[in-house]
């Protein structure tokens, strides 16, 4: 009994990295490694013996973690021992990623989701090293190799590859060349029925038209896209938040604040802060727009505080009716506002802020008694 109680709770706790000490030798240090992405292995093969999609989901929630602690040592190490010779792009693989290690070991027999997710982690390694040129063909392989596997237990680690696929093509400059081929899988996904494929690829090709200044495409993409009810909350949100991003584009402020609000609240809460600081500049523009005060404590929060402090000070003119100031502040953060994409949703501020300024200065005046006026003139 205490033995199953014991199973039991292993089962239901999720895959985690080990602790990695940095002052350890190298050696040890990728030692600890090869053992964790052993596990998780072996887990993505329970995934595929049990179809338990949560196995993989397990794994997946790791790479977070799991790419922190990649080399090119590490990767060499793991193609020759978990990719077989029958995998096309091995060759291309082992070229990438050089090793002292001259070892000539058999691979061991997995399945073709191990290989897979070695791809994978290859791919994400090349774009954390911002080895550009190598992630586009290394993406295109991988991509190549996942549409060749007709199984429902490649939904899940097939739609974190079309991420990453897409993120090659976008660091590359490239974004576009990937349009027609995501469109062509979301139908794949949506006839398939596999919810986190289309939930990925709609957020991918909305995402890649954004890019572009595309927003009439977006929108006609969304009005003839069903977004799956059950999908995750992290492609919720993304979705939640490129369309209040169109919305906002559109002059749609309203459901522009709706969507973008839902979107921060769908986010993780201790986690994902790149993602709530973008959506929250978003927000406070959008509630400038409408005419309406953000609220303090947004721009205190200790994650929020430094990225916002451009548009505190935004705010603050705003509400003054200050266009001195209002000018200033675009010609200072211009760039960055560019850079965020929120500079279109900004400039049409002006507006607000001459408004308000004529409206404290009318409400002063408002204030002169006209007897006092009479007596002036006089």
């Amino acid at each position: 009994m205490a033995s199953s109680t014991k199973k039991q709770k292993t089962e239901s706790i999720d895959v985690e990295m080990k602790d990695v000490d940095d002052s350890k030798p190298q050696a040890e240090i990728e030692a600890l490694t090869m053992e964790d992405i052993k596990e998780h292995i072996s887990i993505i093969e329970k995934s595929v013996v049990n179809k338990e999609p949560r196995f993989m989901s397990r794994v997946l929630r790791q790479l977070a973690a799991t790419r922190k602690k990649l080399n090119d040592s590490i990767m060499h190490q793991l193609i020759k021992t978990y990719v077989t010779d029958s995998y096309e792009f091995k060759p291309n693989l082992l070229e990438l990623f050089s090793s002292c290690d001259m070892r000539d070991e058999k691979p061991h027999a997995r399945s073709v989701l191990t290989e897979i997710y070695i791809h994978l982690l290859g791919l994400i390694h090349l774009i954390d090293n911002s080895r550009t040129n190598d992630s586009v063909p290394c993406a295109q392989a991988l991509i190549n190799k996942v549409m060749s596997v007709n199984k429902p237990a490649i939904h899940m680690l097939g739609a974190r590859c079309f991420f990453y696929y897409s993120r090659a093509y976008e660091l590359s400059g490239r974004l576009h060349e990937a349009r027609t081929l995501l469109h062509s899988r979301l139908r794949t996904s949506t006839l398939r029925h596999d919810t986190e494929g289309q939930a990925t690829l709609l957020n991918l090709l909305l995402r890649n038209y954004i890019h572009y200044n595309l927003y009439e495409q977006a929108e006609k993409l969304i009005s003839k896209s069903t977004f799956p009810d059950n999908a995750n909350n992290n492609e919720s949100a993304r979705y939640l938040f490129y369309l209040g991003k169109i919305k906002a584009t559109q002059l749609d402020y309203s459901e522009a604040f709706k969507n973008l609000n839902q979107a921060i609240r769908k986010a993780p809460q201790n986690a994902a802060i790149g993602f709530k600081q973008a959506a929250t500049k978003l927000l406070v523009v959008v509630q400038l727009l409408l005419g309406e005060v953000p609220e303090r404590h947004i721009f205190r929060d200790q994650h929020l505080r430094l990225s916002l402090q451009p548009y505190l000070q935004l705010t603050q003119a705003v509400l003054a009716g200050d266009l001195a100031k209002f000018s200033s502040v675009l010609e200072i953060y211009s760039d960055k506002f560019m850079k965020e994409g929120t500079l279109t949703l900004i400039n049409r501020l002006r507006h607000n802020v001459i408004k308000t300024g004529i409206k404290s200065v009318a409400l002063s005046y408002s204030r002169i008694s006209l007897a006092d006026v009479a007596e002036k003139l006089q």
